[in-house]
């Protein structure tokens, strides 16, 4: 989704590192959220985030890794789409259990239709 919406905003090599962006964002995003609030998983959290957002920003990191610096609009997609990919992974084993079960659905039982008729195998 964040690469979509910054494709339709700018190059396609800043969708790309907006996508990376994201990615990583939503990860460390997840980690914090069930970190617990460990203070030394929140400081490496935040300062992976920092090193991130320096490596896209400064020119020459950003030209090794081949990413583009990002303007104000292309980091708030990054915050927005990171923020969702979050909250998403959090809601969605509260709001569908069965999702981290693999149970399915109950369905009936097929009865047995040569059992029905009486007939008998020979």
């Amino acid at each position: 989704m964040a690469w979509l919406i910054a494709r339709r905003i700018g190059t396609g090599r800043r969708a790309s590192t907006v996508a990376l962006a994201t990615l990583v964002g939503a990860e460390l995003g997840q980690t914090l959220l069930l970190s617990g609030r460990n203070p030394l998983v929140v400081a490496t959290g935040l300062g992976s985030a920092g090193v991130l957002a320096a490596i896209i920003q400064l020119p020459g990191a950003s030209r090794l890794f081949g990413c583009r610096p990002l303007g104000p609009l292309s980091w708030a997609v990054v915050l927005a789409c990171s923020t969702a990919a979050t909250v998403t992974s959090a809601a969605l084993p509260r709001l569908f259990p069965a999702l981290l079960t693999g149970e399915g659905p109950r369905t009936p039982a097929v009865p047995n239709r040569e059992h029905d008729r009486g007939s008998v195998a020979a």
